[in-house]
């Protein structure tokens, strides 16, 4: 149950969705140090920061420090792509194993690259929403940010009258009998399967990403989840090995009904134009996807916080949140 605002109302809760190597108690400070964390916010929304189900390695520079602490991750991020009609196993991954030489064997970096894990955070959320929801918001940075750019979508393709439903069949029908390999199999049909069950619950009012991106994995790819977005960290199977290139992306100022989400959903969208973990062009596609998009600059691969000339306009669209 959500603690009440100064004037007696209910305070809107939002889920954060933390990034890569965080954790619910570094998102909430994290979400605290920026501008969220300021009074006028706070009053009028409950921040609820919660730690992915999968442990994960600390970054290599603490590795070598010896450092401790409670590193976690949404999914497996090796980041790979798929490549419709190609088999999984072999040339369309060549440039990312090569990347990824030394992290496993063949199967595990694959397995990593369908990100087998998304089903587990999918059957996590699922859980989390459904004991201590309602949330009305979603908050996500970096991987979190990510992580957003799958859910909402996940729930307006299921208000859409069985959408979700119909775009998974679909998949199924048509990859039966593909080249697909039994690993991609298995790993792609159990999150879809997972996804299925997560959407009926996704109830949220309005999303929040920060230096997060649209999502180009195997899962997004089967769904159709982000129309034509293109990643300039996309490697291109007849690239030489270690290469990439951003080739055609999103269109930009697209009529909000050729939109592939024209559902007036708010979403509110930072990124650093100097971005060098999530690409500023990456992020940018957002707005070509969903109608209904506020795009704010920042400074670093952060949350807009005091220091940032965006801060009264992050302000606005908040309280904008609460009052409509």
């Amino acid at each position: 149950m959500s603690a009440e605002s100064a004037d007696g109302s209910r305070r809107l809760r939002v889920l954060c969705l933390h990034g890569l190597y965080q954790s619910g108690p570094g998102m909430e400070e994290t979400v605290n140090n920026s501008s969220f964390g300021q009074e006028s916010i706070k009053s009028r929304f409950e921040f609820v920061s919660v730690s992915a189900p999968e442990a994960e390695l600390p970054p290599p520079v603490l590795q070598m420090l010896g450092a401790g602490g409670d590193y976690r991750r949404w999914w497996t991020s090796f980041g790979g792509v798929y490549y419709p009609g190609q088999p999984l196993i072999g040339e369309p991954f060549r440039d990312v194993k090569v990347l990824k030489q030394g992290y496993g064997t063949e199967e595990e970096i694959v397995t990593g690259i369908l990100n087998e894990e998304m089903d587990e955070t999918f059957k996590f959320l699922k859980d989390l929403i459904e004991t201590r929801g309602p949330f009305d918001g979603v908050l996500g940075f970096s991987m979190g940010g990510f992580l957003t750019s799958i859910l909402v979508p996940l729930q307006l393709l299921q208000q859409r009258d069985g959408e979700l439903k119909k775009r998974v069949e679909a998949r199924f029908n048509l990859n039966r009998n593909s080249a697909d390999d039994e690993i991609s199999q298995r790993c792609v049909e159990r999150t879809l399967q997972a996804a299925l069950a997560l959407a009926p619950v996704l109830d949220f009012k309005f999303g929040v990403i920060c230096s997060g991106a649209p999502n180009y994995d195997v899962f997004c790819r089967e769904l159709n989840l982000h129309p034509q977005f293109k990643s300039a960290h996309e490697p291109c199977s007849h690239s030489t090995p270690g290469t990439s290139y951003a080739p055609e992306s999103v269109p930009k100022d697209l009529p909000k009904d050729e939109m592939a989400y024209p559902e007036p959903f708010p979403l509110l969208v930072t990124a650093d134009e100097n971005d060098f973990i999530v690409p500023f062009a990456d992020t940018e596609q957002l707005c070509g996807l969903f109608a209904n998009t506020t795009f704010l600059k920042v400074s670093g691969h952060s949350l807009p916080t005091l220091a940032h000339e965006c801060n009264t306009q992050v302000v606005d669209w908040m309280k904008d949140r609460s009052t409509s």
